[in-house]
């Protein structure tokens, strides 16, 4: 899971705890109307729902993250009818027609859609099978064996003498392992063989990460994006 897919999932989940503030807030100073409700409440629902389904990956959840920002887009309002959905925060403009009514439209969820549309388009795109392994996981592309060596070489660059000679003595040909992710399989590759596990570069993270083989396969790693340095000083090297 990417950095920007993670921020539009953090965004959902705070739209929708910030949309039950709101709630409760228009119900205390007794402005909260059945209509108001009616509105409101789906939309705080869809937003944590699509929030925490994104975060496990969940392609029906980003869709239902990017109709709650489409809902959140436009704002109506005449003599007859009024529409208006924002969780939280909002940025509109508006234009207005004397006795006509009000056409609104709100930036920043705008922003938010067009954005997870990108993502979602991304995401979507097929993915260029592996040579060393195998097709990628979904729609998803993974790191190439060449492209984790010039990785490697250039984060050795930010690394401690120390932790240099460490990584040297420890370092292996990268090859594949299983991996757990979101509740499937996937695979990582494997950079180093230690007495603490095995250290593996998990490139849906975007970061180094320790493991112990169970079962076969590496548990879910934490979503974490550690540099290769920062991985061997927490080692002690």
């Amino acid at each position: 899971m990417t950095k920007q897919d993670k921020f539009i999932a953090v965004f959902l989940i705070f739209q929708g705890l910030a949309g039950i503030a709101t709630t409760l807030w228009l119900a205390a100073l007794g402005g909260l109307s059945t209509g108001v409700l009616l509105v409101l409440a789906p939309a705080i629902v869809a937003a944590l729902i699509a929030g925490v389904g994104s975060f496990r990956n969940l392609s029906w959840a980003r869709a239902l993250g990017i109709a709650v920002f489409a809902a959140q887009v436009p704002s109506f309002q005449t003599p007859w009818f009024f529409y208006s959905v924002w969780l939280g925060v909002h940025l509109n403009i508006t234009l207005s027609w004397i006795d006509a009514g009000k056409v609104g439209v709100n930036l920043l969820a705008l922003a938010m859609l067009i954005w997870a549309l990108l993502r979602w388009r991304a995401l979507a795109k097929p993915a260029a099978s592996d040579p060393v392994r195998g097709p990628a996981l979904g729609a998803w592309q993974p790191i190439t064996v060449a492209e984790l060596e010039l990785l490697v070489v250039e984060q050795l660059e930010a690394c401690s003498p120390s932790e240099r000679e460490a990584f040297a003595t420890r370092r292996v040909p990268f090859y594949a392992v299983p991996i757990r992710r979101y509740g499937a399989m996937g695979s990582v590759l494997v950079v180093a063989e230690l007495p603490e596990g095995l250290l593996y570069y998990e490139d849906v993270e975007g970061g180094f990460e320790m493991g112990i083989l169970e079962d076969g396969a590496l548990p879910e790693a934490p979503c974490q994006q550690f540099e290769l340095t920062h991985l061997l000083h927490r080692l002690g090297f």
